[in-house]
């Protein structure tokens, strides 16, 4: 699609609509697999028999393997186009949230949140990329700003979720909800 298609086309569930949806969504899942999970630490401690330090690693680890590989996935989706990298991206987010939710001791969580991060960080890279391919200029700034909201609404929604998750489910349905969030916007892209 040439940018100037994506422009032009207009509507509610138009091209431009589409794209904007999909890399809001990309962004609203990264991000909330860091919030969403917050609420549940203490339980996680003590279920897993972890030490706090090592149950807070799991944050760390997760924002640290979402930023190192970015280089890389920027590389791969300027190789490879934009789609297989992303659809690789959402395949290790949703695979390792899948494994995080039937998770039973400490060394599984911290190993799974690392590559649970690099699949977080690869798609919101390429949300990113996704979004500067299809604008320009003021519309590009409005753009980067549509998505600065979706991550600011994680911050606070997904922990909002993930405390309600925490006082009437079980942990580790946070990571059931990542997965699935992962699995809808597999489903928008198709």
């Amino acid at each position: 699609m040439t940018k100037a298609a994506c422009v032009k086309r207009s509507g509610l569930w138009s091209i431009p609509a589409r794209t904007m949806t999909l890399a809001c969504l990309l962004v609203f899942m990264a991000q909330m697999a860091t919030t969403v999970y917050l609420p549940s630490l203490p339980t996680v401690m003590r279920e897993l028999a972890m030490s706090r330090r090592a149950t807070e690693l799991s944050i760390s680890i997760f924002v640290i393997g979402a930023a190192l590989p970015v280089l890389f996935w920027g590389a791969a989706a300027d190789r490879f186009g934009r789609r297989a990298p992303l659809t690789l991206s959402l395949f290790l987010f949703i695979g390792c949230s899948g494994l995080l939710a039937l998770c039973s001791n400490g060394t599984q969580l911290l190993a799974l949140r690392a590559l649970q991060g690099v699949g977080a960080g690869g798609a919101a890279i390429i949300a990113r990329i996704i979004v500067r391919d299809n604008w320009s200029g003021d519309e590009l700034a409005r753009r980067l700003s549509v998505l600065s909201i979706a991550f600011i609404t994680a911050l606070g929604g997904g922990q909002f979720i993930g405390g309600l998750l925490s006082q009437y489910s079980h942990w580790q349905m946070g990571f059931v909800l990542m997965g699935a969030t992962g699995l809808a916007i597999l489903a928008l892209m198709a």
